[in-house]
């Protein structure tokens, strides 16, 4: 009986499942599913919006504490010889739209991450959620994106982990007019 409940506790974890509680699964089992290595170091593949990222295996994941407007609407992303996008500009003229997604791009596409869960790994959408860290240089994403102003700060409980830095983003972007916040 055991066995089963620990294998109901693991299945419940990789496919994201909340619903099923963790009550009677190990302390080390609960700790390796949330600190998984297989998210310790992943590659950001597309960058969505300021708020959302794909990885590896076409795998959604929404910043936690992040609320950044729409994708804009972008015109086909062109390559150079080696594969990677060719960036253009930001231009005055350009959209805050796509400001804040050349933003996000400029500090998310094709870097290594390492991605951080609260107590619930999955929105009302059903979209994984995370704390996301830059592997190389140790920043914050989530508050690196609210602090420049290309995104509100969205704190839905349960997930409360890194609030007071995302609150001090918060608050330095509107202290210093950034972006959303020059209102």
């Amino acid at each position: 009986m055991k066995t089963i409940k620990l294998l109901s506790c693991l299945l419940a974890a990789i496919l994201g499942n909340t619903a099923i509680s963790f009550a009677e699964a190990p302390e080390s089992l609960i700790r390796n599913l949330n600190n998984s290595s297989t998210y310790n170091d992943v590659v950001v593949e597309r960058v969505l919006s300021a708020d959302t990222i794909m990885i590896k295996g076409d795998k959604k994941i929404r910043l936690i504490g992040v609320k950044g407007p729409d994708a804009p609407r972008r015109p086909k992303t062109e390559y150079d010889k080696n594969g990677l996008p060719i960036e253009k500009p930001v231009l005055p003229e350009n959209t805050f739209e796509e400001k804040a997604y050349a933003f996000a791009s400029h500090l998310l596409l094709g870097k290594h991450i390492r991605l951080e869960f609260d107590e619930s790994r999955n929105d009302d959408d059903f979209t994984t959620v995370a704390y996301v860290f830059l592997v190389e240089e140790g920043t914050f994403a989530n508050t690196e994106i609210i602090r420049y102003g290309y995104a509100d700060l969205q704190i839905k409980p349960p997930n409360l982990k890194y609030e007071e830095e995302l609150r001090a983003a918060y608050r330095e972007a509107r202290e210093e007019k950034r972006g959303m916040q020059s209102n």
